[in-house]
């Protein structure tokens, strides 16, 4: 009874294609692979984990097949060898874009970033080699139980590598400077974040946050502070920790696995030299907003982008002063005009009042010089009082009087005397 039982859970057991403790027990399972690994090839290994250590860890990763072979069930066990010389990090390119400064006291939504054209790679550990991953294959290289994936797409070499993803994983500065292009965003949507890992978050921003961080433990509650400055910054967040500020929450993260912290040092060459080219072309760049030409484009290369900027008409740039200065700079401009107005007509009715007693003065006295008024005659008169005289006058000269006669001359000339 009991073996017709055994035999029962064996081949259910088999019909799921999955290896258990009733199809094969730990000792034969250990015994069979430590003989496996004894007799490998130097470039062959069995996947990372102990059977010694871990035997348990075999009995969720392989699988089996069942073959009739002479009155007999055989169970065959698929077991992976791994390439020891080919041993490659699975890598995820963040492509954030980084925020462009200007010396307005307005924020810019411009933002800048690589034109990436990989999400996923993989490396090897000598970092001489590499493969590029596509979705499919990402998903297979990246399970957690099996932590190995088969590969059959190309390995490229480094050296000779033209791909900007590698160029910046390997911080290259010619390389990136050569292979990297950069397209600039007009309008968007700041500040953003992207979750890495591990609760784990890079923020990008144009304006420093200040996140409220709640962590709920299973006997109290803690909050703290923490300010992300600009561009780019990372936070990380402990398990049941939520981050929260106006403009966005970043959500707790719960994981049973080990934690991973990366000894590289994080690539700041992006912060340095990503707006470097645009700036030196526009030293004193301090726009509040872009030309509407930009306002509908999504992205832009940054060369066209300088390329535009330069070729549009001349730009009012935003002035630097505040706008009080200028109301204070009206604000006398129209004092000045308005003294000016009062001095002019205070002149005018001083020339006005001096006119009217000039000609009070005149009305009372004799007024010597009218007779500039007249025609000057053209020839001097003879003097004779008898006879005819000879001039080219049409009208005859006025005859000659005695001085002593004042009242005839009076009368006859009252304005020459």
């Amino acid at each position: 009874m009991f073996y017709s039982e055994h035999l029962g859970s064996q081949l259910n057991m088999l019909s799921l294609g999955h290896l258990s403790p009733s199809t094969i027990t730990p000792t034969n399972l250990k015994r069979l692979l430590n003989e496996i690994k004894n007799k490998l090839p130097r470039y062959l290994e069995l996947i990372s984990e102990d059977p010694n250590s871990n035997l348990w860890f075999f009995y969720r990763l392989l699988t089996c097949t069942t073959v009739l072979y002479d009155d007999k069930i055989l169970a065959i066990i698929l077991l992976p060898l791994l390439d020891s010389n080919n041993r490659f990090e699975v890598c995820k390119a963040f492509n954030l874009p980084m925020p462009t400064k200007n010396n307005s006291t307005k924020l810019l939504t411009m933002v800048a970033k690589f034109d990436i054209n990989v999400e996923y790679f993989a490396i090897n550990a000598e970092r001489s080699k590499y493969v590029l991953l596509n979705n499919d294959k990402i998903n297979k290289c990246t399970d957690r139980l099996t932590k190995f994936c088969k590969i059959v797409s190309p390995v490229y070499p480094i050296n000779l590598s033209k791909n900007c993803a590698i160029s910046l994983f390997m911080k290259k500065e010619n390389d990136i400077d050569k292979f990297c292009k950069v397209l600039v965003e007009p309008s968007s949507i700041l500040p953003m974040a992207n979750y890495i890992s591990s609760g784990s978050w890079l923020v990008t921003t144009n304006r420093p946050l200040d996140f409220a961080i709640a962590c709920q433990n299973s006997k109290y509650k803690t909050t703290l502070t923490k300010r992300i400055f600009p561009p780019i910054n990372i936070l990380t967040l402990n398990e049941t920790c939520t981050a929260t500020n106006d403009s966005m929450t970043l959500l707790p993260f719960y994981n049973q696995q080990s934690k991973f912290t990366s000894t590289d040092d994080f690539f700041t060459r992006t912060s340095k030299k990503l707006w470097e080219p645009f700036h030196q072309s526009f030293p004193k760049f301090n726009l509040t907003m872009l030309p509407k030409e930009l306002d509908q484009i999504k992205e832009i290369p940054k060369d066209d982008l300088i390329s535009q900027l330069k070729s549009l008409s001349q730009i009012t740039e935003d002035s630097e002063l505040p706008n009080w200065v200028y109301t204070l700079i009206y604000l006398f401009g129209a004092l000045l005009v308005g003294i000016a107005m009062f001095i002019m007509c205070k002149y005018r009715r001083k020339v006005r009042f001096c006119s009217s007693c000039s000609a009070r003065r005149g009305g009372g006295e004799k007024v010597m010089n009218i007779a500039a008024k007249y025609d000057k005659v053209g020839h001097l008169v003879s003097a004779k009082t008898e006879g005819e005289v000879t001039t080219n006058r049409d009208v005859a000269s006025a005859p000659m009087l005695v001085n002593h006669k004042d009242d005839t001359q009076n009368n006859i000339y009252p304005v020459l005397v």
